[in-house]
């Protein structure tokens, strides 16, 4: 049974390199991925509350996108620097060494969620679920 109090201890953190630079992510649980991307300017810290009442279900993982968190800032540190095409490749690189398999589901957030429908689009065949909140869409129609 997950403990339902709130929590401000930091996420243990495991790093991968990718690109010459460290990636942090936090790891925690067993069985199908649930990958949870944050957005703009956070970190994994944010899901600390949520990924406990999970990782009883699921293998969570939690990255500090590239220039958030505990994950390396890239050599020109100016805003500029951190575009789509930056973090699409960084976490990339990440989610390929980590070995997710072929039934991952992405909880997305803010800018974590422009990521996570683009790799989810690329992808389509080993994404079995979306939830998103705050996320940068187009306007749809109840009937989409």
């Amino acid at each position: 049974m997950p403990n339902n109090s709130f929590s401000a201890a930091p996420l243990a953190k495991s790093f991968a390199t990718v690109n010459g630079k460290r990636m942090a992510y936090h790891e925690v649980g067993s069985g199908d991925p649930i990958i949870f991307l944050h957005g703009n300017p956070t970190s994994s810290y944010l899901w600390r509350n949520i990924i406990p009442h999970l990782s009883e279900h699921a293998r969570c993982i939690a990255p500090d996108l590239i220039g958030h968190g505990a994950s390396d800032k890239l050599d020109n540190k100016v805003p500029a620097s951190y575009r789509l095409v930056e973090h699409r490749e960084y976490l990339d690189g990440l989610l390929e060494q980590l070995d997710l398999g072929d039934k991952i589901t992405f909880v997305i957030h803010d800018w974590g969620s422009a990521l996570g429908f683009d790799w989810a689009n690329r992808n389509r065949e080993r994404v079995i679920g979306l939830a998103y909140m705050e996320a940068i869409v187009r306007p749809l129609t109840w009937d989409e």
